[in-house]
């Protein structure tokens, strides 16, 4: 189980389990849906705004973590989007090297590019022939 320190908060997460990658994928696209709908922004303020924002990375910390994970991180910090940014691309930069592991790992039993193109080429060869 591979661990990372956010906001000098121990969390765990094992990424190369399946279950585990699932669920951060999810959540991940839901924060990303979130901040990204404008419509919640009509008639908002700035500080509005940048609120709905923190909630989105708030809730993908307790929907990931458990509750209560997101106060623990953002003591002290409840509404800067600075400080959530920060824990949100730490997390993502772990989702991104999990991915990197996975590719590495599989890549010596996926053929290339270049080796399913000619054995693409040989079948259509043979089929000619016939």
């Amino acid at each position: 189980m591979d661990k990372i320190n956010i906001n000098n908060v121990e969390l765990e997460l094992d990424l190369m389990d399946a279950d585990t990658m699932g669920v951060y994928e999810q959540l991940m696209g839901e924060v990303v849906k979130k901040v990204q709908d404008k419509d919640q922004y009509k008639g908002k303020s700035s500080a509005d705004a940048l609120k709905l924002q923190c909630r989105a990375v708030d809730d993908f910390f307790d929907k990931m973590f458990g509750a209560g994970t997101a106060d623990k991180i953002f003591a002290g910090a409840k509404n800067n989007l600075y400080a959530h940014l920060g824990a949100f691309a730490a997390i993502a930069q772990e989702g991104k090297k999990a991915k990197e592991k996975i590719e590495s790992l599989a890549l010596p039993f996926a053929p290339n590019r270049a080796q399913r193109r000619a054995v693409g080429k040989k079948k259509k060869k043979g089929k000619k022939k016939k």
